[in-house]
């Protein structure tokens, strides 16, 4: 049964293209600066019945490694309307109009922190001038199982959502309010609870200034067990974790002339996280070892970005240039204090304290970016693209003292028209374009932003310019119904090991190790229209790519590398269907990886990473939805739709640590007012 099943999810894995936009194979020509590898239009996710970010992108983003991302947030770098986020997850989905993705040369251009990495760009909702009084509600309510061979109980996660907009010839205003519970799979969260409150308004004064305000409240809180252990001795942790984030957010738009743009945007963030942790060991013939960890942790964020810009043309306008000036600053302020308490217990009761603990850690830092940029496009043939970005940092310290160590760092990229230089008159050819890309990223310090929000800073590192670039092809065929893109990229980066310990339950707890790494690699990403101009429509896609990452040995570690640092990754997949009958839809979500190396902890004399081979299939998202709106008689209702939602529903899993995760069956309403 279970080789049927993998062979089921290769068929539908291997039908071509990619249900999101994939803006390079068909570009708007005043959109030809910047352009992503792929869009994600928000609409297509808000049934996620979940609320980690990262889970809901996979398969969507060729070139992300599939198995360590979801745990770790280590290869993304999340933009939310221009500037960093420190809890991405805070993010209402019910609030996202779309979501860029870029990966190669131009990642190096946006973001502070960690801008050689991919780079996600999130662009929110907001109510439109001239837009009549509307209300939405959204309702998701379902059933969790339990993964096999687990001890816990059903779930039940649900989701309730509120939305209100309106807007006049001046000013516009949205509000949204959305509580959710549910099932963190990657991250083994037994339970996840949140709420999210958000507001924005939109004011136009004037033709030429738009101004706009926002403010995001998420408190959070999440549990999970662990249970497992190795022969003789069973471990099992309680964990606890309470998050307190919210931001405000202000962005003006200043067009006093043709041409000209001044964007200018800041961002005050705050985040609080505290989390208890309980365990018990117990060993045969041995006292049980009890365990108390607790702790908090405070960050507090002021970020500013200001992007001046002048587009102009000559020669009719066949020739344009766009000229920028960028700069992007962040503050932080961090503290913390973690304690840990050890005791034997006798028959139920405390009898000898082990050992106590108390590190507590904090500081300031600042981050500064200016970044100088040209972009050029000659005839809609030959697009060019050139800047360089100046990177300072400090920590503790005053940053008019700093500001001589800033690095600077180029970036490039190009793109050739093929289609308009050589084979115009060809209906058959939509697209031919040919794409390079090459950016450089340096800073004395590098930024780890962990699946626990916490910000890490390691300084003083003899290191070289990080670099990325990318090569590729973009193509599209009769009338843009196949779009196919593919590219070949390298990175020098740095990166983290996950080492599973066996005494972490089923294997995804354990620690992070930071590595030097380069990777390289090739993908393929298409979408295609397979019947659009026909009562039933169908859309559907599929990436297919594969990683090459080798890392240095572990700098300051007590592990033995039991290996040559080589990290070869066959094969990942990604796919989307996006199906469409009358008032009926069917999208569905899946990923693949095929014996990617997955690194654990192996006990002896000495400490050994030792690793495996993982082959994981999962039918990530599954949503069969009916548009009741053409039969509705009433008027009051503009909308009301039905969904059906599955998560997981279809697994194949052979040696990997991650295990089967929970399937979730929901029923999703939605009604517009």
């Amino acid at each position: 049964m279970k080789k049927m099943l993998f062979l089921i999810g290769i068929s539908l894995l291997s039908l071509q293209g990619m249900a999101q936009e994939t803006t390079g194979s068909s570009p708007n020509k005043d959109t030809w600066i910047d352009q992503p590898d792929v869009v994600i239009k928000g609409e297509d996710l808000k049934n996620f019945p979940g609320s980690s970010l990262t889970e809901l992108l996979l398969g969507r983003l060729p070139g992300l490694s599939q198995q360590q991302t979801a745990p770790l947030y280590n290869e993304l770098v999340f933009v939310v309307d221009g500037l960093v986020w420190n809890n991405v997850n805070a993010i209402n989905i019910y609030n996202i109009e779309d979501i860029s993705y870029y990966r190669g040369g131009l990642a190096s251009k946006f973001g502070v922190k960690n801008s050689g990495r991919s780079i996600v760009l999130i662009r929110t909702k907001t109510a439109g001038f001239n837009q009549a009084f509307s209300a939405t509600a959204n309702v998701l309510a379902g059933v969790t199982f339990p993964k096999e061979g687990s001890d816990n109980k059903r779930m039940y996660p649900q989701s309730y959502n509120v939305i209100l907009a309106e807007g006049s010839d001046k000013i516009s205003w949205r509000g949204s309010a959305t509580y959710r519970n549910s099932y963190i799979y990657a991250e083994k969260i037994d339970r996840d609870e949140q709420f999210q409150l958000n507001g924005n308004v939109r004011y136009r004064p004037l033709k030429w200034l738009d101004l706009g305000a926002s403010v995001n409240y998420a408190p959070a809180n999440f549990e999970n067990s662990e249970w497992g252990g190795r022969a003789n001795n069973l471990y099992r942790s309680e964990n606890k974790i309470d998050i307190d984030h919210w931001n405000g957010f202000f962005t003006a738009a200043i067009r006093p002339v043709k041409g000209l743009l001044n964007e200018f945007n800041v961002l005050k963030q705050s985040l609080r996280n505290e989390n208890e942790l309980q365990g018990t060991n117990d060993m045969p013939g041995m006292p049980r070892v009890i365990s108390n960890e607790a702790g908090n942790l405070k960050i507090n964020n002021f970020s500013v970005m200001n992007n001046l810009n002048y587009s102009f043309g000559i020669h009719q306008d066949r020739v344009k240039f766009k000229v920028a000036g960028i700069y992007q600053f962040e503050r932080i302020d961090q503290k913390g204090m973690q304690s840990a308490i050890y005791y034997q217990e006798t028959n139920g009761v405390p009898s000898t304290t082990l050992s106590t603990s108390e590190t507590r850690t904090g500081g300031k830092s600042g981050l500064h970016s200016l970044i100088g940029d040209l972009s050029v496009n000659l005839y809609d043939i030959l697009f060019l693209q050139a800047g360089v970005r100046r990177d300072g940092f400090s920590v503790n310290e005053s940053l008019l003292e700093n500001k001589k160590k800033g690095m600077y760092a180029p970036y490039y990229a190009a793109k050739l028209n093929l289609k308009n230089a050589l084979v115009k008159d060809i209906d058959g050819i939509s697209q031919l374009q040919l794409f390079a890309a090459f950016g450089q990223y340096r800073t004395p310090v590098e930024i780890s932003t962990g699946s626990e929000n916490y910000i890490g800073f390691v300084l003083n590192r003899d290191r070289d310019k990080l670099s990325m670039q990318n090569y590729g092809i973009n193509t599209a065929f009769f009338n843009n119904r196949l779009r196919v893109s593919g590219d070949w990229f390298r990175s020098n980066n740095y990166s983290y090991l996950r080492i599973s310990l066996p005494t972490g339950g089923d294997g995804l707890a354990g620690v992070n190790l930071e590595t030097e790494s380069k990777t390289e690699g090739w993908r393929l990403w298409s979408s295609a229209d397979i019947f659009r101009n026909t009562p039933f429509r169908w859309t559907t896609g599929l990436s297919i790519y594969k990683n090459r990452v080798k890392r240095s040995s572990l700098r300051e570690s007590f592990f033995q590398l039991n290996d040559d640092g080589k990290n070869n990754q066959p094969l990942q997949m990604g796919m989307q269907h996006q199906f469409a009958y009358g008032n009926f839809s069917l999208d569905v979500n899946g990923y693949a990886y095929f014996k990617q190396p997955e690194t654990f902890l192996e006990y002896g004399s000495v400490l050994k990473l030792n690793t495996r081979k993982a082959t994981y299939l999962n039918l990530n998202f599954l949503s069969l939805g009916y548009d009741f709106k053409s039969v509705m008689s009433n008027k009051t209702f503009k909308g009301f739709r039905v969904n059906v939602i599955g998560r997981n529903i279809v697994q194949h899993q052979k040696e990997s640590m991650l295990g089967k995760m929970p399937r979730t069956v929901a029923l999703a309403l939605s009604t517009t007012l």
